[in-house]
């Protein structure tokens, strides 16, 4: 992550994406058992037909453990109310809610300077994943 950070630069804000990263890992663990994860819930991977999802594609990243990590269509796919009522009709806590904005933040993180120059659509969606994590930090 600070690698990552490091290599963007001026180009995010690192102190506020390092500060968010902080507070997400001070969540509480998952204490459930895992569960299985999609692992890349990102809008390439949710097509929709006629404004209502109508697949789920990519599972290259199914794995197991903390179902917050598929909480990231939360800041890749949704804005202010939208996001609210996401999470509201999951019924997500104050600690998922941060553990599945790490996650959501890691990935647009790691993701930024590995396509900066080669994958414009990724950076896209990589920068509008960042700019609403960094807009809900501290929120809760």
């Amino acid at each position: 992550m600070c690698r990552s950070i490091a290599q963007l630069g001026d180009r995010v804000d690192g102190a506020a994406a390092l500060a968010s990263w902080e507070e997400s890992l001070r969540a509480p663990a998952w204490s459930g058992p895992d569960v299985w994860l999609h692992g890349g819930l990102l809008p390439g991977n949710l097509p929709v037909t006629d404004g209502r999802l109508s697949a789920v594609i990519d599972f290259g990243c199914l794995n197991v453990g903390d179902p917050a990590c598929d909480l990231q269509p939360a800041w890749n796919v949704f804005t202010g109310a939208r996001r609210e009522r996401f999470r509201a009709e999951l019924a997500v806590d104050d600690a998922a809610w941060l553990r599945g904005r790490g996650w959501a933040l890691f990935q647009a993180v790691v993701a930024l300077p590995y396509y900066w120059d080669t994958n414009p659509g990724m950076i896209r969606q990589a920068t509008n994943a960042l700019t609403q994590v960094l807009a809900d930090t501290g929120a809760e």
